[in-house]
């Protein structure tokens, strides 16, 4: 099983693609998701048939693969943003999306730009308030 700590250490360790697309460990996708997963590769780009064609993942460009890894149930492919899970033993399919963390500068801005969008200027005026006009005392 592939827990979270293990996709956090992916990530660090892999998070640059190979200077040649051809020392990437492509067999792996042959020996094992060539058949549940219709894996197709021309020269620039990899197809996974199992995938649907709408999505971005279903063709994935040879350069943007940082690693091809095997896992007990799965195989992985190592993306800059996102790991795709292909089981060994079926075409199921999962996908692991990277969120980039918010760092305390953003959180802050975050927090002063919903205030600033809660506060309405013609909220603040209020008509029915009387004004006087003070005489000051001499």
């Amino acid at each position: 099983m592939v827990t979270k700590a293990v996709i956090d250490s992916i990530y660090r360790q892999y998070d640059k693609a190979p200077r040649r697309p051809e020392d990437l460990n492509l067999a792996l996708l042959f020996d094992y998701a060539f058949d549940n997963h219709g894996i197709i590769i021309d020269d620039n780009d990899l197809y996974i048939t199992s995938i649907d064609p709408a999505s971005p993942f279903a063709c994935i460009p040879l350069d943007r693969i940082h690693q091809i890894l095997e896992f007990s149930e799965v195989i992985a492919i190592v993306l800059p943003s996102a790991i795709i899970f292909l089981n060994k033993k079926n075409s199921d399919v999962n996908i692991h999306l990277k969120m980039e963390r918010r760092s305390l500068w953003d959180k802050i801005s975050s927090v002063f730009s919903r205030v600033a969008d809660d506060l309405n200027p013609a909220d603040m005026i209020e008509e029915d308030i009387p004004v006087f006009k003070h005489d000051p005392v001499v």
